[in-house]
């Protein structure tokens, strides 16, 4: 697939609240060329979190928007980004926001048509720089990763252009597979490596930490006759499955402990749940 259809995927996937998207790109300039179509024409400013593996494929994007033009508050925390890259074996993190330009933010100009075509240069001179809050976040945001062990760079980028910051290694791996001339929507010469056929990763990705308790076992009740026995083992922890089941009881008023206990008692075991148990 082509970058910008591949920013058409990030597009249609993406959620203003925050989610990761499973996708795989072949390097971290892919990642960046991507995310400038995604990034395309947007009114708002947006976050975005790409996770790679040793040799800097990526596997996994954070994607999240921003109130208004002015910035992006996150909700995932690097404490969060790095458990995340550990639980998945990632070792490098590269963080992208966009700054939005319009014609208005060239205004002095005399035409509309002077505006698009003098845009370029001016994004480059204006636009294409990190803010004290962008350079502050990106700081706190890289001692933290290189404490563990994870290689992190920034990024902003400007309609087609773009500006990195950071570890060594993401940056020469954006340097080695661009182009030698690249223009927006338009690559005369290809890169190094290609992209793949299908955006989507092979990798499994795994976004909790805590053991299954139950590996096993085949229930009954609704689990069993649904044949929902190993989605129900490895989908959610035992303390998930204890949530579950105490309000899907107390949505049937089948609560196994009684009314007067259920506030104050937690279930230990699923033996009384009606999902599990005839």
């Amino acid at each position: 697939m082509k970058s910008k259809e591949l920013g058409d995927y990030l597009k249609t996937n993406a959620k203003p609240s925050g989610d990761f998207i499973p996708i795989f790109l072949p390097s971290a300039y892919h990642a960046i060329e991507v995310l400038v179509h995604f990034f395309s024409q947007k009114k708002h400013e947006w976050m975005a979190f790409c996770f790679f593996d040793d040799i800097l494929h990526c596997h996994a994007i954070w994607l999240e928007k921003g109130q208004d033009v002015n910035g992006v508050n996150p909700s995932i925390s690097y404490v969060d980004a790095i458990k995340f890259s550990q639980l998945n074996d990632f070792k490098y993190i590269l963080m992208s926001h966009n700054h939005t330009v319009t014609s208005d933010d060239v205004s002095y100009f005399k035409s509309y048509g002077v505006n698009i075509k003098s845009s370029s240069d001016i994004k480059r001179q204006q636009f294409l720089r990190f803010s004290e809050g962008d350079e502050f976040y990106s700081k706190l945001f890289m001692e933290r990763c290189e404490q563990e062990g994870i290689g992190f760079a920034s990024s902003v980028i400007v309609s087609n252009e773009y500006l990195v910051k950071g570890n060594q290694k993401i940056r020469k791996n954006i340097r080695d597979n661009k182009p030698i001339h690249r223009k927006f929507g338009n690559i005369s010469v290809k890169p190094k490596i290609s992209l793949s056929p299908q955006p989507y990763s092979i990798r499994k990705l795994k976004f909790k930490t805590e053991d299954r308790v139950f590996k096993s076992i085949e229930y009954k009740g609704y689990i069993g006759h649904y044949g929902l026995s190993n989605w129900w083992n490895n989908s959610f922890t035992f303390e998930e499955q204890k949530y579950i089941a105490l309000h899907f009881n107390k949505s049937h008023n089948e609560d196994p402990y009684g009314t007067d206990n259920i506030k104050n008692k937690r279930i230990d075991n699923l033996s009384n749940c009606l999902l599990t148990e005839e």
